[in-house]
């Protein structure tokens, strides 16, 4: 629904501004991953706890500090998002109607109290109190044609967005909520992991408006292409960096981010141009279902699949998935009024 707002104040950067809005939800991290972890584990302790490869805080000042940490953390998203809510307003226009309505307000200043025109109507109301402005081109919403919620299911452009949107997204959860775990099995500090989470929140938060510049400049279809073959890369030569060390494990962490960041801001534009505005909202929201099984599916595989994969095959199976996506991505055909990619 944010998008479809911003949509407003710049029809012609769509992917641009997709990713303003989604930057600050990937940068977020940024700060609160700080905040977090400077009131749990203020004395930097090491997780003790080992299950199933997996390690875990036992110490009972970490774990006593965790109920107090979600209100505070909920109080002050909700203040974030009542200022939020309390800036929002529509763009200006200047449509026709307010022409007129000028031109009929200059028409009645010129008549005098009897009734009697000061100068010729008809000449004023040919020439209005201020000058026409057509609408720039690229101002002009596209696509021109709108396709309803119900239709949107029977078309392939739809399928395919949604398969590669469900394998990027199953790429995009495992890795977020794996890497920390990853890092744990040759990192032995959890400073430096927080630093990693909020430093590669930087780069999800940059790469978002990266990817919405490349999808204006040039098209979903290569922009979707590049990102779902570069994350396919980075995964699966993620665990090279348990032999390179910490500092190479941080540079890899932010360009997995930087590159998966691109999805949040891609797709609301891929939506937008092939499916109109009208529909926008529920069509984007037809299409982010995915990410529900996305959610299921991939704690599915992070909890009953690891076991049996390690963390190997765990990366291998990712980067299997956005092969597929990057080759549906390339092989996505819709097109743009002017016969061009979308």
């Amino acid at each position: 629904m944010m998008s479809l707002f911003l949509f407003q104040w710049a029809p012609d950067r769509k992917g641009l501004f997709s990713g303003f809005i989604v930057a600050g939800f990937g940068g977020g991290s940024f700060i609160f991953n700080y905040i977090q972890t400077s009131y749990l584990n203020p004395h930097n302790k090491v997780a003790r706890v080992e299950v199933n490869g997996n390690k875990y805080f036992d110490q009972e000042d970490i774990l006593q500090r965790v109920p107090t940490l979600f209100l505070i953390l909920g109080g002050t998203y909700f203040i974030m998002q009542f200022i939020g809510c309390m800036l929002l307003f529509q763009p200006p226009s200047t449509t026709p109607s307010t022409q007129e309505e000028d031109c009929r307000a200059m028409i009645e200043s010129e008549v005098n109290e009897d009734g009697q025109a000061k100068t010729d109507v008809n000449v004023i109301a040919k020439t209005p109190s201020t000058p026409s402005t057509p609408i720039p081109p690229e101002n002009i919403l596209d696509p021109p044609i709108e396709v309803h919620p119900v239709q949107i299911i029977k078309t392939r452009a739809f399928w395919t967005l949604a398969v590669i949107f469900l394998f990027n997204g199953l790429g995009v959860i495992i890795v977020s909520a794996m890497f920390k775990a990853y890092g744990q099995t040759f990192i032995k500090d959890d400073y430096f992991l927080t630093l990693v989470a909020s430093v590669s929140a930087l780069f999800n938060a940059s790469g978002r408006l990266l990817w919405g510049y490349i999808g204006d400049k040039y098209s979903f279809k290569l922009g979707m292409s590049l990102l779902s073959g570069l994350f396919c890369i980075l995964v699966l030569l993620l665990t090279v960096t348990s032999i390179a060390g910490k500092y190479f494990f941080l540079i890899w962490i932010c360009l997995i981010f930087l590159t998966f960041s691109g999805n949040y801001s891609l797709f609301p534009y891929a939506i937008a141009q092939t499916f109109g505005l009208r529909y926008y909202s529920i069509n984007y929201g037809l299409l982010f279902t995915t990410q529900a099984v996305s959610g299921l599916v991939g704690a599915i595989i992070t909890t009953l699949l690891y076991d049996t994969m390690g963390w190997s095959g765990l990366f291998f199976l990712v980067s299997g998935m956005t092969f597929i996506s990057m080759l549906l991505a390339f092989s996505f055909n819709a097109k743009k009024p002017d016969g061009s990619d979308i």
